[in-house]
């Protein structure tokens, strides 16, 4: 059905605008239709065809085109009622899609697979949202950590994803370290708190385009290393999900709402 692209080479470039693109067009999403398709004068005749999205976490400038697509009548214009919901836990955009209770979700390329090849989860990748991982390690850069070399005999805070364990891993094996010759924390979700409040010297699972900007607007000078720049091949960092069954029964539903959603990101 096609590829959808966020974010490119000039990722860093863009994370400011993307910021301010999310804030205008959540407030006139939420100002103009709450958390539905909006209406404009070419669709307003028109009966919507309701179509609920589990995002993969709360809205953040990844979302901005979205937001976007809603307001400005996009979604409405290919006949969708786009109705954005936020997951009670992190494995809703799966299990909700694949027991038909959502129609799309936004999900984590790495996992996806996972749930598919390991558990058989009834559901694919319909379209991809970023090309590129937004993992990295990040340090704040008083810890002087460049390089993964520089994380010997230091402590790694991560979210306890299995395959984060295997990226660290990659990326110490690229500078001739070992799992053993760090302390790896699991600190949940608390990644920015746990570096601030020096619980850890570096994490790996903040978003170049989310958790590192909102540090240094907080006043901390920030280093990063991408997982490609370290062993890892590229993978799609995020993607549209959808259940089996629903693309089955009314893929041109889907044709829909990834036309629209690409519109948003045209420039």
């Amino acid at each position: 059905m096609g590829r959808i692209f966020l974010l490119e080479e000039n990722i860093l470039k863009k994370t400011l605008a993307l910021f301010t693109a999310f804030v205008l067009t959540l407030s006139a999403a939420l100002t103009g239709c709450g958390q539905s398709g909006a209406k404009n004068t070419a669709s307003s005749d028109k009966k919507l065809q309701d179509f609920t999205l589990i995002l993969d976490w709360y809205p953040n400038a990844v979302h901005a085109f979205i937001y976007d697509a809603i307001a400005k009548g996009y979604y409405a214009d290919e006949g969708l009622n786009i109705k954005v919901e936020f997951p009670s836990n992190s494995n809703d955009p799966l299990s909700l899609t694949a027991a038909g209770k959502a129609d799309a979700g936004l999900y984590y390329q790495d996992d996806l697979i996972v749930a598919r090849a390991g558990q058989n989860v009834p559901v694919k990748a319909i379209g991809t949202v970023v090309t590129k991982p937004l993992d990295l390690i990040a340090s704040i850069a008083d810890k002087n950590i460049n390089s993964p070399a520089d994380l010997k005999g230091k402590t790694v805070g991560y979210t306890g994803v299995k395959f984060s364990e295997g990226v660290i891993e990659s990326m110490l094996e690229s500078s001739g370290l070992k799992m053993d010759d760090i302390k790896l924390v699991n600190v949940g979700f608390d990644l920015m708190s746990a570096m601030t409040t020096g619980n850890v010297d570096a994490t790996f699972g903040c978003f170049i385009n989310h958790e590192i900007p909102m540090l240094e607007k907080q006043g901390f000078k920030m280093n990063c290393m991408s997982v490609t720049d370290y062993g890892m091949p590229n993978y799609y960092a995020l993607v549209f999900v959808a259940g089996d069954k629903n693309i089955q029964s009314d893929s041109e539903k889907y044709a829909k709402f990834l036309r629209a959603s690409k519109r948003a990101l045209t420039i």
